[in-house]
């Protein structure tokens, strides 16, 4: 479309080329086409920046999603970076450690607990079975009465509980109990008794062996009893079953008829079915049992594995807590140290704060009093003159530095002749003049030379000056 466009321009602009003024004016509408879609633009342009977030600005949506990771996902940080802080929730304490040992405890309980309530359902389980047992052996017993013995099958045994399997009755008696254990006692006694007597008395003569013979009579004789009584129940039996024999044979001769005898088929079917069901029944109850067992103890085959690894693990956090409650400790004393010394820091800032205080009322204390100096100094000048010819011994006696220390009486002596002789060329006014001087000035170094002592002694910084106050005030 573009390119038809041009091609119709340039036409046009061919065809009016011998027209200036409508090219002109053509050329204007162009150029005002151009200007006004540039102005649009800029508008446009303007607009769009309008809309341009700020520096500071933060997308709520991106924020939220931030936030989000941060809480779900973790802002996790390297351990190994030198700004890296632990937080305090993530940071360990003891109070910490001791509860997770104490959950530890717990879940070990917890599943010794439901592994003990398993083993004492299976218990229970194992009581029904046996009861179910019984009355189905008991229902098999007299399912057989009217069974041939060669169609009889053996009776299944009936699982008891073991002295193991019940250890609350341990300790339980009854007077049965009592009374076989008030036997078997008795009895031991008696062994013990003849045991010690056959010691004492088997090696001592014949009448010792006379007297174990006697014995076995007896015994041969309570022996023999039995024999009797088994020899005639032999010959009971061989009666009775001699009448059996003959109500045998009486049997034998009545026939039965068909009819009769599919119905005992029938009947001996029907009870051998149901031998075989009662069978299945009691096979599939112990199989079920067994079943149950074999699962329960792969159970604890894993719990053992659990076991292990949760005492492992309750071992390791007991040391580490431990190695807390230590760390503890010395956390507890190095911040007590750091207490002690931060307050100590604070104490010696107040008190270097009170010293610069009172350096800087010294120090102007100095500063007036070496403009006293200065004035006195001046005074000094002024009271001796331009053209006094002592001069350079004024000067001197002015600037000499006295010392305080005791000197020895010679040499004392020989200065105060020198002072003597020196002041004897004076005249007395001007001798009454410098001594009032030199006792004032000397009054004041003084007083100066002890409050520096003192501002030096309570930790000042300001120290004596090298030179004396005169000096300095001479050399000023």
């Amino acid at each position: 479309m573009r390119r038809k466009t041009r091609g119709q321009d340039t036409l046009a602009l061919e065809t009016l080329k011998g027209k200036g003024s409508i090219v002109e004016s053509v050329d204007l509408s162009k150029s005002e086409i151009r200007r006004q879609k540039k102005e649009k633009r800029r508008r446009e342009w303007e607009e769009f920046n309008q809309t341009k977030p700020g520096a500071g600005y933060e997308d709520p949506e991106e924020v939220s999603a931030i936030s989000k990771a941060k809480s779900e996902m973790g802002d996790y940080k390297l351990k190994t970076s030198s700004d890296y802080v632990v937080s305090d929730q993530q940071r360990m304490s003891t109070e910490k450690k001791r509860r997770e040992l104490l959950i530890c405890r717990n879940n070990i309980f917890d599943a010794k607990r439901k592994y003990n309530d398993k083993l004492m359902a299976l218990r229970d389980y194992k009581i029904e079975m046996i009861k179910k047992i019984t009355l189905l052996v008991n229902e098999l017993k007299s399912a057989q009465r009217h069974l041939p013995p060669s169609l009889r099958k053996p009776l299944p045994t009936i699982p008891t509980l073991k002295p193991e399997e019940v250890p609350e009755r341990e300790l339980e008696y009854t007077k049965e109990t009592l009374i076989k254990f008030r036997d078997d006692k008795e009895k031991r006694e008696k062994a013990e008794k003849d045991a010690a007597a056959g010691v004492g008395e088997g090696f001592g003569g014949f009448g010792g062996f006379g007297g174990g013979g006697g014995e076995d009579k007896k015994t041969e004789e309570k022996d023999s009893s039995p024999s009797s009584g088994t020899s005639s129940s032999h010959s009971i039996g061989t009666k009775g079953g001699g009448e059996g024999e003959e109500g045998k044979g009486k049997d034998d001769d009545y026939k039965l008829s068909d009819l009769e005898a599919l119905m005992s088929s029938e009947e001996e079917v029907l009870k051998i079915y149901r031998q075989d069901s009662l069978l299945a029944d009691i096979e599939e109850l112990v199989k079920s049992f067994d079943d149950t067992v074999v699962h329960l103890r792969h159970e604890k085959s894993l719990l053992d594995v659990v076991m292990k690894l949760t005492e492992l693990k309750h071992l390791t956090q007991f040391e580490e807590l431990e190695l807390l409650k230590e760390f503890e400790k010395r956390e507890t004393n190095f911040t007590t140290k750091y207490r002690t010394k931060k307050k100590e820091r604070g104490d010696l800032e107040v008190k270097i704060e009170e010293i610069e205080w009172e350096v800087q009322e010294k120090e102007k204390l100095v500063s007036v009093l070496q403009e006293q100096e200065k004035a006195l100094d001046h005074e000094f000048m002024e009271a001796m003159g331009e053209n006094n010819k002592f001069k350079d011994f004024l000067l001197k006696v002015y600037r000499k530095k006295i010392k305080r220390a005791k000197q020895k009486q010679g040499e004392t002596e020989g200065k105060n002749k020198e002072i003597n002789n020196t002041w004897s060329l004076f005249e007395p006014e001007e001798k009454a003049k410098l001594v009032d001087i030199v006792s004032i000035q000397s009054r004041e170094i003084e007083a100066l030379r002890e409050e520096i002592r003192v501002l030096s002694l309570k930790g000042g910084h300001i120290l004596p000056p090298a030179q004396p106050p005169n000096m300095l005030a001479g050399s000023l």
